[in-house]
C-alpha cells in the first residue's frame, strides 16, 4: 500500500490546458472553380483569453516567420531536385488566420507560442514530393495485353498512388498530432489553439492522451464560420466534437491499418467486399453477420467511411441487403440515407449493385474472413470479361 502511495505522489501532475479549436479558412466552391475566403479570429476568443492574465503563454498552431519561411523553401527545393512535372508549394489560405491571431495575441499583451515542428513538416514536404512523382507515373495497355492483365497493373499502380497519398497524410495529420500535443506539453502553455481536425479527436480522447502526454484539457471551446458564404465566426465557449469530424481521423487510420495489415479491422469477418472496380482497397468493406434466422441474416458493415448495420437475405441464388450508416459512428462522406445492395451468387462469390439515390454502381463479394483487394478486382474484371463475350 505505501508503494502504491509512493508511486502516486511521484508521479507528476497532468497539465492542465484551455483547449479551443477553430475553423482558420474556408472554401468557397463553385461550379467550375472555388473561392478562397478569409477569416479572421473571432473577438470573443480574445476576450475568453484575457482572463488568463497579462503574459500568458497561448500555444498557437503555426510557426514564427523565419521557420514557416524554411519549411516553404524546403518544399521547392525538394520538388526541385526530383524534377517534378508540377511546382510543389503551399498556398496562403490559412495563413492569414494565424498570423492575425499571433498578432492579437501580442496587442493583448499574451504570449503567442507557436506550436508546430518545422522537422516534421520537412518529412511531410519529401513524402508529398514522392507523392507527385508517383503520381507522375503514366500507365500504358501493352500491345497484346489481355483486358485482365492489363486491368491487375492498373490495380496495382493505383495502389501504390493511394500508399504514397496515404504515407504522406500520416505525416500531415498523426506525427503532426503528436509533435503538437509533446510541443503544448514541453512549453507549458496555458491554452492551444489549433484546427478543429485536431481538437475534435483530442477531446473525443481525452483519457489516452492525458495517459500519453500528460495533458488534461480541463475546458474546450470553439471558433466555427457560420457558412461558407459568410465567413463571419461564431465563438462557443462550452464545445463539444463533431462526430463526424473525429471520425475523418478515425477512419483515416482504418485506411492505414487497410494499406499495413490487408484489413479493416482486426475482427474476423463473415464476408469481405470493394465497391470500386479501380482503387479496390479504398472502398473495401468488411461484414459481420450477428444473426442469422433461416434465410435472413443482420449484423455490421465496416469500411473506410464509418460503422453501419445491415439486414437482408441471403440463399442459393445470391445475397441481398440494406445498408444503414451510423450517424455518430461515420464521415460526413458517408451515404446518410439506407443503401441497398443485390448481387448473384457463383460458389462463394457475389456480383452485383447497389442503389442509391436513382444512382446505381457495381460491387464484388466473397464470403471468407480477408481477400487481397487487388485480387478481388482482377476476379471481378475476369468475370465481366466473359460476361461480355
Amino acid at each position: 500500500m505505501r508503494g502504491e502511495e509512493a508511486s502516486r505522489m511521484s508521479s507528476p501532475e497532468p497539465q492542465k490546458v484551455r483547449l479551443y479549436g477553430a475553423i482558420h479558412h474556408v472554401e468557397r466552391i463553385q461550379l467550375f472553380s472555388s473561392e478562397h475566403r478569409d477569416i479572421e479570429p473571432n473577438r470573443a476568443l480574445f476576450t475568453d483569453l484575457l482572463d488568463l492574465g497579462k503574459g500568458a503563454r497561448i500555444g498557437v498552431e503555426w510557426f514564427n516567420k523565419q521557420d514557416w519561411q524554411e519549411v516553404v523553401d524546403d518544399r521547392e527545393q525538394r520538388a526541385f531536385k526530383a524534377e517534378t512535372k508540377e511546382i510543389s508549394h503551399y498556398d496562403s489560405a490559412s495563413n492569414h488566420f494565424w498570423w492575425m491571431l499571433m498578432l492579437g495575441l501580442r496587442t493583448l499583451s499574451l504570449k503567442a507560442v507557436p506550436l508546430e515542428d518545422k522537422e516534421v513538416w520537412k518529412r511531410y514536404n519529401q513524402a508529398c514530393v514522392d507523392e507527385m512523382k508517383q503520381g507522375e507515373e503514366e500507365l500504358f495497355c501493352d500491345e497484346g495485353q489481355s483486358e485482365v492483365s492489363y486491368h491487375a497493373r492498373l490495380c496495382r499502380h493505383n495502389e501504390r498512388n493511394t500508399r504514397c497519398a496515404l504515407l504522406a497524410k500520416k505525416i500531415h495529420w498523426i506525427e503532426r498530432d503528436n509533435a503538437l500535443l509533446r510541443a503544448i506539453k514541453e512549453k507549458q502553455v496555458k491554452a492551444a489553439i489549433v484546427g478543429l481536425g485536431h481538437s475534435d479527436f483530442w477531446v473525443a480522447n481525452r483519457e489516452a492522451i492525458e495517459k500519453e502526454h500528460g495533458i488534461v484539457f480541463d475546458r474546450y471551446a470553439t471558433m466555427k464560420v457560420r457558412d461558407v458564404n459568410d465567413p463571419t465566426t461564431t465563438f462557443e465557449p462550452d464545445a463539444v466534437p463533431d462526430p463526424h469530424r473525429v471520425y475523418d481521423r478515425i477512419c483515416f487510420e482504418r485506411s492505414l491499418h487497410m494499406m499495413e495489415q490487408g484489413r479493416i479491422t482486426d475482427a474476423t469477418p463473415d464476408y469481405v467486399g470493394i465497391r470500386d472496380y479501380c482503387f479496390p482497397s479504398k472502398r473495401y468493406f468488411e461484414m459481420f453477420v450477428r444473426k442469422r434466422k433461416g434465410n435472413k441474416i443482420s449484423g455490421t458493415i465496416e469500411d473506410c467511411l464509418g460503422s453501419a448495420t445491415f439486414t437482408g437475405t441471403e440463399n442459393a441464388r445470391g445475397i441481398e441487403f440494406v445498408k444503414t450508416y451510423d450517424s455518430q459512428r461515420c464521415t460526413s462522406e458517408a451515404d446518410p440515407k439506407p443503401v441497398r445492395y443485390k448481387a448473384a451468387r457463383q460458389g462463394n462469390e457475389f456480383y452485383g449493385h447497389w442503389f442509391h439515390d436513382g444512382l446505381v454502381s457495381s460491387f464484388y463479394l466473397v464470403k471468407k474472413p480477408k481477400a487481397n483487394p487487388i485480387t478481388m478486382a482482377t476476379r471481378w474484371c475476369l468475370r465481366e470479361e466473359r460476361r461480355l463475350i
